[in-house]
């Protein structure tokens, strides 16, 4: 679920691709007498159906472009054809009684990803911004060298893949890319969230990856390998650690993780906040753990989450209730955190 305007969300749908029918579709909320209609779209996904969507993002610095990642590599039940999951890149535009849809790009999933629940980005503005704390994003210095020849390429500076004395921003007679050299908004951090909980006590994890939003392409980070998510310990060995996240406006993550004991539950939810992010000076992040919870919701699974139209509301959630439908709510001013 991501917004898309003052009182409208694109929500997702999980259908798998030998399933006819809509992907996506749009949630609008009476921010002033209540409740909510939704607005199923079937656009021309220019090839095989989506499969599977779980997650959505927003692209902040590009009005009505969005991000529709698949759960990742599948096999089309009916067809018996195996397909790499893809992230959907699309805009969306008002129209009088609709949303007119343009597929931009798909960009491929590593294949070594599965049960993808969640994903956000963090922007690039130039190599010298990046600052992740090394404990949790280690491949700063790839990073850096990757993003250093995309700005000297752009601006015909060296070819890409030149030497790395080249890549030396800092050496004598080196021009230092400029924020204007780089592919600027082509270029983020994209993490992806994966589930957990297909093994007993399996953690969910982050994936990170450079994407390129122009091009379409998609680089890992830290050789491809996760890192393992601390969620509030509960009873359930099969719980889902990630089942959505929302990377908010001043740079605060907030996860939420489910159990799921079968389509007809019971289910459970938890929604926290995780940590936060400098999203104007750099990347580092001062995590919370389980003793942060902010709410625990009884019999419902979460599977999505994103701020609130409604005032007074900092958050909003839909579920994903398997047998018993689903449901969008708004939450009420996250707790004191410590």
């Amino acid at each position: 679920m991501a917004q898309i305007s003052d009182n409208a969300y694109l929500c997702v749908q999980d259908t798998k691709a030998d399933r006819p029918g809509s992907r996506i579709g749009i949630l609008t909320v009476d921010t002033e007498k209540g409740g909510y209609d939704y607005l199923p779209l079937e656009p021309d996904w220019e090839g095989e159906l989506p499969h599977d969507l779980e997650s959505a993002f927003a692209l902040r610095d590009r009005p009505g472009e969005l991000l529709l990642c698949e759960s990742g590599a599948y096999e089309n039940w009916t067809t018996h054809e195996y397909h790499i999951g893809r992230i959907f890149h699309i805009r969306l535009t008002a129209a009088a009684e609709s949303w007119d849809f343009e597929l931009l790009g798909t960009i491929p999933i590593p294949e070594h990803l599965h049960e993808i629940e969640g994903m956000f980005l963090l922007p690039v503005f130039n190599p010298e911004d990046i600052q992740f704390d090394r404990d949790l994003f280690g491949d700063v210095d790839v990073a850096r060298d990757a993003l250093v020849q995309e700005a000297m390429a752009a601006a015909g500076l060296e070819e890409a893949g030149a030497d790395e004395a080249a890549l030396d921003w800092g050496a004598p007679g080196v021009r230092q890319p400029q924020p204007s050299d780089l592919p600027g908004r082509d270029l983020a951090y994209l993490i992806l969230c994966t589930r957990g909980g297909d093994e007993a006590y399996e953690p969910a994890s982050f994936h990170e990856n450079v994407i390129d939003l122009k091009n379409h392409e998609l680089r890992e980070l830290r050789n491809g390998q996760g890192i393992d998510i601390s969620v509030p310990p509960q009873s359930d060995p099969f719980q889902r650690g990630c089942s959505d996240v929302y990377l908010d406006r001043v740079g605060i993550l907030w996860i939420v993780s489910c159990s799921d004991l079968g389509d007809n539950g019971p289910f459970n939810s938890r929604i926290y906040r995780y940590g936060q992010y400098d999203i104007e000076r750099g990347y580092g992040m001062s995590r919370s753990i389980y003793d942060n919870t902010s709410w625990f919701i009884s019999g419902l699974k979460v599977e999505a989450l994103c701020g609130s139209v409604m005032e007074g509301s900092t958050l909003c959630y839909a579920t994903d209730d398997e047998g018993f439908g689903g449901i969008w709510r708004s939450l009420g001013a996250a707790t004191s955190l410590r």
